[in-house]
């Protein structure tokens, strides 16, 4: 599987006026990847959980431009709990991690830029089949 990385939280520069507040993603101090695919959910239903999935290559950095969620990361072994609920914070998932999020307010929305574009071989969909995988 190769080395592991862990989760980092990372401060968005926000720049905030009478006129409202502007976000910026940029640059290898907030991205350690290139984004070729960006994604949001949102209209989530009160008390759903989403994710519930690995992935074996992909680097997302996932954040709440609105609202509030729960993102909670498994390694097979340790749990990494971040509760997303500025838009200037974000959370660097690397591969390798099981995920799962909820306890979202109703006001929430997911934001994902992610590493590649989707591809569904890259997912590990079943959570005995991600143990039995980091372990190989």
């Amino acid at each position: 599987m190769g080395m592991q990385f862990l989760p980092s939280l990372v401060h968005l520069p926000c720049i905030s006026d009478p006129l409202g507040t502007l976000g910026v993603i940029e640059g290898p101090s907030i991205l350690p990847f290139d984004v070729k695919r960006a994604y949001f959910i949102q209209g989530i239903p009160a008390g759903s959980v989403r994710g519930s999935h690995a992935h074996k290559e992909l680097q997302q950095l996932i954040f709440a431009p609105s609202g509030s969620f729960d993102l909670i990361l498994d390694d097979g072994v340790k749990l990494f709990e971040f509760r997303l609920e500025s838009q200037s914070v974000a959370v660097v998932v690397p591969p390798g991690y099981w995920r799962t999020l909820q306890n979202f307010s109703s006001d929430a929305v997911c934001m994902v830029l992610a590493s590649a574009m989707y591809d569904e071989s890259d997912y590990i969909r079943d959570y005995q089949e991600f143990l039995n995988w980091k372990i190989e």
